[in-house]
């Protein structure tokens, strides 16, 4: 069917608790800026303002979400998250003194923040394990040094256009960003929402009404069991329920898929083999939470719809012990699903890959600091800390300037400052073929000495690749023919979180034994799953235009399809074309609107266009129109 613009008939296929919701939801659940708020709501200008919006077409009127909660802080998420109340433009507010009331309101909310972050929020990370882990021991590094910059901006008494440069940086650390590892954003979101919980699921509801999300796809374990409660008085609430189907899915860590004997298989970069090799890990090194065995007791719960397996693809599947799980985890989902009589969801996240960054190129010797959690001394001072900070967390001074002026910029994309492992000529020789063997494609890519390596190519797009053939062996041979799951298509279906980097023929493999895929375009952008490779943000067809949305960047169809060029040159590493030609089921999905900024809307009319641009210009060999072609279209055809 022809694709349209637009949200009928497609779910949200993807979305995290503390990815909901955008940034300044995570400012707000502090309690001296919940202060502010009520200051700001029993002003005359706030509700002369509210009032005279209910008057106006568009206006979208919003309904208590928890019981015995009023609704001016739902209005006021809707404005500062999105700029609009329902389709109300925020601009066509004009009651005396409206607007004035709320920036006011949010330039102190941002001043609350921006203090908390560099002050208790940067000690609940710094020492703790597991958030200075995630931070530092498996992250970039990077979000330290960005709270230095942030620390500093709040003293810089002197900083022209303070307010707005300081709201960018708030947006880069709070969110998904190419200057920072996207588990870092959990964290720093985490400090913030950690002190109010019900706000927190609160305006994650609220968000998903505003997105038109009417299915979020829930992945959650009983990890967090703190965050239950607000869960079920917000996503079950009366207005929950009637407006938001919260599909839950429980959660386990892909690691326990990456298991090899005693150990974890990781992903580590050979400069002797030119590409990423595997390693195996231990558990001091690489923590692997296992609650596998309380997921698989779960699926008879009636509110658990199947199972994911979520975390930084820094792992590298198992056929042995990975493959096993995956049986025992797909054998219990089919009894349950018999038993009850409906369908599940076994969904996966995988070919989404995980940079491997280049230290060397960041951090003085290549390395990052600290690497092990502070501990507080006598007053619970941290005496390491101000020595941390001098040496900007092991930085580079010259990237810690660069890095600190990207973060405020105003665009959704900054350009890039995070060198990632780049794979060399030597290792993609090495590498698998990308294209059925005894196809033209196939063919000719063997006569060219081509795999589904690319030299110059980040190196976790094989990491990517090598975990969707271990699935998709374990699914086709381990599961698909056996008898026990002769009726497994009438019960339970798999689906592939991402698949960024699947080629095309696994592509085929997957359309062949029934998996189905969601895609999340802006997200893969903003993790750094995809590398977009443009000198500044000027030059991509994403990023280049001011707005706190993916789909601000891809509004205009008419624009998008006058330089198409641009849009596949941006996704020109992306599986999308191969899922769609291929003829996969897929989904598109946001993998959290808040933290990675996204809305599928717009991402139907990037599809159209790359599609549209396909059947122009290929498939045909890029040097049939070599000389007419601009050096983007070169790129963007191969």
């Amino acid at each position: 069917p022809e694709l349209k613009t637009g949200k009928e008939g497609w779910l949200d296929a993807h979305q995290h608790p503390g990815a909901g919701a955008n940034w300044i939801a995570q400012v707000m659940c502090l309690a001296d800026v919940q202060l502010r708020m009520e200051q700001l709501f029993g002003t005359q200008a706030w509700n002369a303002g509210l009032k005279e919006a209910s008057g106006i077409p568009g206006f979208l009127k919003h309904r208590p979400i928890n019981e015995g909660m009023a609704v001016d802080d739902l209005y006021l998420y809707s404005i500062l998250a999105r700029g609009r109340i329902g389709v109300l433009e925020v601009g066509n507010i004009h009651s005396k003194g409206f607007a004035e009331e709320v920036e006011n309101c949010r330039v102190d909310m941002e001043d609350l923040a921006a203090t908390y972050l560099v002050g208790k929020g940067l000690t609940s990370s710094i020492t703790s394990k597991s958030n200075n882990d995630r931070v530092v021991g498996t992250g970039s590094g990077t979000v330290y040094p960005l709270l230095l910059c942030l620390e500093e901006m709040q003293h810089d008494a002197d900083c022209i256009d303070k307010v707005m440069l300081r709201r960018h940086l708030l947006s880069t650390i709070l969110s998904s960003s190419p200057l920072h590892d996207f588990n870092s954003g959990y964290v720093m979101r985490k400090v913030l929402h950690s002190n109010n919980y019900t706000l927190h699921m609160r305006y994650e509801v609220q968000e998903a009404i505003d997105a038109g999300i009417v299915e979020s796809h829930i992945f959650k374990g009983d990890l967090h069991p703190a965050t239950d409660d607000a869960f079920t008085a917000a996503y079950l609430s009366k207005t929950g329920t009637d407006q938001v189907r919260a599909r839950r899915y429980y959660a386990t860590v892909g690691c326990n898929f990456a298991q090899s004997g005693r150990n974890t298989q990781m992903q580590e970069w050979s400069q002797e083999a030119g590409r990423m090799v595997v390693r195996d890990v231990g558990k001091h090194e690489y923590p692997c939470d296992n609650n596998t065995e309380q997921m698989l007791g779960k699926f008879s719960d009636p509110d658990i719809v199947g199972m994911d397996s979520l975390g930084p693809e820094q792992f590298v599947f198992s056929r042995k012990e990975g493959g096993d799980l995956l049986v025992r985890a797909t054998r219990a989902m089919l009894a349950a699903a018999r038993k009850n009589n409906r369908r599940m969801i076994v969904h996966m996240h995988v070919g989404e890959g995980s940079p491997i960054f280049d230290f060397e190129e960041l951090f003085v010797n290549g390395t990052r600091l600290p690497m092990e959690p502070l501990e507080p001394v006598a007053g619970g001072k941290l005496a390491e800390l101000p020595a941390l900070k001098a040496e900007l967390y092991g930085m580079r001074s010259d990237i810690f300037r660069d890095i600190c002026a990207a973060a405020k910029e105003e665009r959704l994309l900054d350009p890039e400052f995070l060198p990632v492992k780049r794979v060399t000529e030597l290792g993609a020789a090495s590498c698998p073929p990308a294209f059925p063997p005894r196809s033209p494609s196939g063919r000719e890519a063997e006569k060219a000495g081509q795999t589904r390596c690319t030299p110059g190519e980040p190196a976790h797009y094989e990491t990517a690749r090598m975990n969707i053939d271990t699935l998709l062996h374990i699914i086709e041979d381990k599961i698909i023919r056996e008898p026990e799951f002769g009726d497994l298509d009438k019960f339970v279906k798999f689906r592939f979180g991402h698949a960024t980097h699947a080629t095309p023929l696994q592509a085929q493999r997957m359309k062949k034994l029934g998996v189905m895929v969601d895609l999340n375009f802006g997200s893969n952008i903003m993790s750094g799953s995809i590398d977009i490779m443009v000198p500044t943000a000027d030059r991509a067809a994403f990023g280049s235009k001011p707005g706190i949305l993916n789909s601000n960047q891809w509004a205009d169809l008419a624009d998008l399809q006058a330089r198409p060029q641009e849009v596949v040159y941006m996704f020109r590493a992306h599986s999308v074309l191969s899922m769609v030609l291929s003829g996969v089921d897929f989904l598109l999905g946001t993998d959290g609107s808040g933290v990675a900024k996204g809305d599928i809307d717009g991402a139907f009319g990037a599809i159209d266009t790359m599609l549209e641009y396909y059947n122009k210009m290929g498939p045909k060999p890029a040097q049939w129109f070599a000389d007419e072609a601009t050096p983007m279209e070169k790129l963007a055809h191969r």
